[in-house]
């Protein structure tokens, strides 16, 4: 009996293990963020899906940006991740009373702080070095942050 015990638990154990150990492929951007987890089945895969790389490129090229409600008005972030300048659309302009928007490090250290003066407002990062950095908004007392990259 308790030798059917150990196998059981013996064999449970081998397979739980096995089943954690699946291969996995991490693709990561030049700030070093996983943007992609791809499990890599054991199975062939169809021929109308692209390999690996193909995903990864497409990934990092397709235009990304951030669209949020803050005190009733839409504030729309572009591009994401960014080679030089990033865009602040604000929709709903009609109701901001105060807008500011502040950059900064990651370490805490303002870069740039400007009032929100028109519906689009511009922010260079063109001086700056490659990396990530904290965009926050503050929109008629609402405060929210942002993380840009800047590759």
């Amino acid at each position: 009996m308790n030798r059917r015990i150990f196998f059981f638990i013996w064999l449970t154990i081998h397979l739980l293990c096995m089943s954690q150990g699946l291969p996995r492929e991490y693709f990561y951007d030049e700030a070093g963020n996983r943007i992609l987890r791809k499990v890599i089945e054991l199975n062939p895969a169809p021929p109308n899906i692209p390999d690996s790389t193909q995903v990864a490129s497409y990934e990092l090229q397709e235009p990304q940006f951030f669209v949020e409600n803050i005190a009733k008005v839409e504030i729309k972030i572009y591009p994401n991740p960014t080679t030089e300048k990033i865009t602040l659309e604000i929709l709903g302009w009609e109701s901001l009373k105060t807008g500011v928007f502040k950059l900064c490090s990651l370490n805490g250290v303002l870069l740039q702080e400007q009032p929100v003066h028109s519906i689009t407002t511009t922010i260079s990062l063109a001086g700056l070095p490659k990396g990530v950095y904290i965009l926050t908004v503050n929109i008629n007392g609402v405060v929210e942050d942002w993380k840009i990259i800047k590759n």
